[in-house]
C-alpha cells in the first residue's frame, strides 16, 4: 500500500517544477501567470492562466489567450515547450508552482489569494509591447 502511494505521488507530482530558458528560444518578457496576478495583455488580447496538471510525469499548464475580438483559445503548454499565440507572441513556459501533493487542511485559510501558477517567457511579436498601468492599451 505505501509502495503504491508512492509510486503514486512520484507519477502525479514530478519534481522538475522549472528550467532554464531553452537553447535557440528568443528571451523576451519574464512573467508570473495566475488568478491573483494582473495578466499580461497586448492591444490584441490577454493571456490568463489555467489549470496546472501532469501527464506522463511532466508537468502540463494550461494559457487562455483571450483575443479582443473573437473566441478564446486554451493552450496546453509542457514544460520547456513553446506554443506561438497570434497577436501575442511566442509563449514558453519556464515554471510552475503546484499544489502540495497532500493538501493542507485549514478551514480558514484563503485559497484564492497571493501565489502564481506559471512563470512563462513572452518572445512578443514584432512591433508588439505589454500593456502596463503606466502605458495602458489605447486600441481595445
Amino acid at each position: 500500500m505505501v509502495i503504491g502511494l508512492a509510486g503514486w505521488l512520484y507519477w502525479t507530482h514530478p519534481t522538475t517544477t522549472s528550467i532554464p530558458l531553452p537553447d535557440g528560444v528568443q528571451r523576451g518578457e519574464e512573467e508570473y501567470l495566475s488568478g491573483a496576478l494582473p495578466p499580461p495583455e497586448t492591444i490584441h488580447g490577454t493571456l490568463y492562466s489555467g489549470p496546472l496538471h501532469s501527464r506522463n510525469h511532466e508537468w502540463i499548464g494550461t494559457v487562455t489567450w483571450q483575443p479582443r475580438h473573437a473566441a478564446e483559445q486554451d493552450y496546453e503548454i509542457r514544460l520547456g515547450e513553446s506554443v506561438h499565440i497570434e497577436g501575442l507572441g511566442t509563449v514558453t513556459l519556464l515554471e510552475v508552482d503546484p499544489p502540495p501533493a497532500i493538501p493542507e487542511i485549514n478551514f480558514f485559510r484563503d485559497r484564492s489569494a497571493g501565489g502564481w501558477d506559471y512563470r512563462v517567457n513572452i518572445a512578443l511579436d514584432p512591433g508588439l509591447s505589454l500593456c502596463t498601468v503606466f502605458k495602458p492599451c489605447t486600441q481595445k
